[in-house]
């Protein structure tokens, strides 16, 4: 569907149809990025072939030897490449959302992948396909239980007579 907005009688230059498609396009892609640098995240935006179209600042902080960027591609260390790939791939296919793991040498957190394909994926204008967020991993470390002593013992609750 072609959307058009009509600038006859403006007294703006140019021509009589202005595509409005691409510019609506391109401002949902500028609000989904600034939501979520708003909201913290470490965002992706990967095109129809996988390429990356837009990074944030946390997602460039994330990065390393074990995620990075080349040649505008989201690319893996050597054993994680096949799994990134996989990835990436079927969530342009089949849609829906996929996650992966990216270890980290040393005592640095893993990396969490999770990638998701846009709702508006299918629109002709729509350029951005999938949103990558990526997290560290950190361990949930347990918080030691307290015993209490049982409440009838604590004289809260009287005891069956």
């Amino acid at each position: 569907m072609k959307q058009e907005f009509d600038l006859s009688g403006s007294g703006l230059a140019g021509e009589a149809a202005f595509p409005l498609g691409p510019v609506l396009a391109g401002a949902r892609a500028r609000g989904m990025a600034d939501a979520m640098t708003m909201w913290g995240l470490a965002a992706v935006f990967l095109g129809v072939d996988g390429s990356v179209l837009f990074a944030n600042d946390r997602a460039l902080a994330l990065m390393g030897e074990h995620l990075r960027f080349a040649e505008d591609r989201l690319q893996a260390s050597d054993q994680a490449s096949g799994a990134l790939r996989s990835l990436v791939d079927a969530t342009l296919d089949r849609g829906g959302s996929s996650s992966l793991v990216l270890q980290r040498g040393g005592d640095r957190p893993a990396l969490l992948l999770r990638a998701r394909r846009t709702a508006l994926g299918d629109e002709p204008f729509q350029l951005v396909k999938v949103v990558a967020v990526i997290d560290e991993r950190r361990e949930k470390r347990r918080q030691p239980r307290l015993r209490r002593p049982p409440l009838r013992a604590a004289g809260v609750l009287s005891a069956p007579h």
